[in-house]
């Protein structure tokens, strides 16, 4: 995350973990951003950001969950 952020962009929160600060722009092209990052990001705000994600994320799993 630093690397795309920037280093200025981003501060040690602890254990090697970053906090980092960017715009973004609601769009698909962000999501599938955030989605590359895998367990290893998480959106802390804004939480309307957040539940977008969340549901992005049920939608998915509906797919693979079986009945």
């Amino acid at each position: 995350m630093v690397k795309f952020c920037g280093i200025d962009n981003a501060t040690l929160y602890k254990d090697n973990k970053y906090i980092a600060y960017f715009p973004f722009v609601e769009d698909d092209y962000f999501y599938n951003m955030i989605f590359r990052f895998g367990e290893k990001c998480e959106c802390l705000e804004p939480d309307y950001i957040r539940l977008e994600i969340i549901k992005k994320i049920e939608k998915l799993l509906s797919i693979y969950q079986t009945t």
